[in-house]
């Protein structure tokens, strides 16, 4: 376990340095409004596929030792720390891909969903940290080892349709909605800022706001979370770890997640 290294600051100064490029960062088309119905077989090949093709793009990096193979997750695309090396409990710690950034800038039109071909590179990896971590939500003290335990798929928001980006097994139900927000620069938790609107979720949630408390702020986005299950064959879809062993901060499921259509839900 290491804390407050040298590393933890580097990765704090480059994620405030993505603020002012993430404009420059353009969306690149639309999502279709329908998925293509999927037999349980097929979602299940599907998720295996899935499963199959982020191992095979992680490699080896699927655990992380130590400064040398973040830097490496870095050259493969993966290098933006959206709470730094804060643990959000039941999803681990976020790694994010810079060249997907451009999603997070409010103001982005709503409609305007990058087209993301099915088996495209997840917009995260989670991460869980070492079971031997003292204080998993020190911002810039890493606990290595972390063992990959979930990918995330993600879009910017429009209620009427859900994407489709992420591969047609994917449903509707799938995907939650992660709120408007800011990852707050003192704690890197997250502060939901949930937009002025009649019905909860109808709301793009785009337009641009100050930082109150200062921090990063992102609109809301669609987000779709899938947990590792080496053992199985195929991944799982659910908002949180659904093994329960993930440690870290508050997620406020309910409100910094929740799903866009609450009466149809899973349970």
């Amino acid at each position: 376990m290491v804390k407050h290294t040298a590393l933890g600051r580097i990765f704090m100064v480059a994620g405030l340095l993505m603020i002012p490029l993430l404009t420059a960062l353009p969306s690149t088309g639309r999502a279709s409004v329908q998925a293509g119905a999927c037999t349980a077989p097929e979602r299940r090949a599907a998720l295996a596929e899935d499963q199959r093709q982020v191992l095979e793009r992680v490699g080896s990096l699927s655990t992380l030792r130590g400064p040398k193979d973040v830097v490496a997750l870095a050259q493969r695309g993966w290098s933006v720390l959206p709470h730094q090396w804060v643990s959000v409990r039941g999803m681990g710690v976020a790694i994010g891909r810079a060249d997907g950034a451009g999603m997070l800038v409010p103001g982005l039109p709503s409609r305007a969903i990058p087209s993301t071909p099915p088996g495209g590179p997840p917009f995260l990896l989670m991460y869980r940290p070492s079971p031997a971590a003292a204080d998993v939500t020190d911002p810039y003290g890493p606990d290595f080892p972390y063992e990959l335990a979930a990918w995330a798929y993600a879009a910017p928001y429009d209620h009427d349709r859900h994407p489709t980006t992420a591969g047609a097994c994917f449903t509707r139900s799938d995907w939650w909605v992660h709120e408007r927000g800011i990852h707050d620069f003192r704690t890197w938790d997250m502060v939901p800022v949930p937009p002025a609107e009649r019905v909860h979720g109808q709301d793009p949630g785009n337009e641009p706001f100050a930082p109150d408390p200062p921090g990063v702020p992102h609109p809301r986005l669609w987000t779709l979370h899938v947990w590792l299950d080496r053992d199985a064959g195929a991944p799982s879809v659910a908002v949180v770890d659904p093994h329960h062993s993930t440690p870290g901060i508050d997620p406020h499921i309910g409100v910094a997640f929740f799903p866009p259509d609450p009466d149809t839900a899973p349970r």
